[in-house]
């Protein structure tokens, strides 16, 4: 894969604003102009999204606590969360969110309850991803606790080989 600009990337039909990564299947397919457009775009989805996940804009850190997400459209879900980030959260849901979906969420973290507006980003299986959209008090708390999750996390060494 290599770094390109956007006008690189409307040759294959897709752009990736996080990693603007074109793979070789796509340069092979921009290149011919043939019957290699289509598969390129296909295979060119696949690799930009594995791409994206390492492309992260803030490290996540493990976290397993309860969540509400209040939704306009499926009432209350309840979960557990997988992740956090600075930006968003991971959470195992069992009913269905909409992707897109602006939702509220309720979930305490070490330092204390957090009530934050996000989008549903994504959804892989049971697996949702939430990217907070609100700026408020618990915004702080968020970051704060990434912050002590991050220390500890990197507290935590292999077991030593003997």
């Amino acid at each position: 894969m290599r770094g390109l600009s956007r006008s690189e990337h409307a040759d294959c039909g897709r752009e990736s604003l996080a990693s603007r990564l074109l793979c070789t299947c796509c340069e092979v397919g921009a290149a011919n102009r043939g019957g290699f457009k289509v598969k390129a775009q296909k295979e060119h989805a696949a690799h930009v999204a594995s791409a994206v996940d390492d492309a992260r804009r803030q490290p996540r850190f493990k976290l397993a606590v309860a969540i509400i997400i209040h939704s306009r459209t499926c009432g209350m879900l309840n979960g557990h969360t997988v992740d956090i980030s600075e930006s968003g959260i991971a959470a195992m849901l069992t009913i269905e969110a909409s992707v897109g979906e602006v939702v509220d969420l309720n979930f305490t973290l070490p330092l204390g309850p957090v009530t934050i507006q996000a989008i549903v980003r994504q959804r892989n299986a049971f697996r949702y991803g939430f990217e907070f959209i609100a700026t408020n008090p618990a915004s702080e708390l968020v970051r704060r606790t990434c912050r002590d999750l991050a220390v500890n996390q990197s507290l935590i060494l292999p077991p030593l080989q003997t």
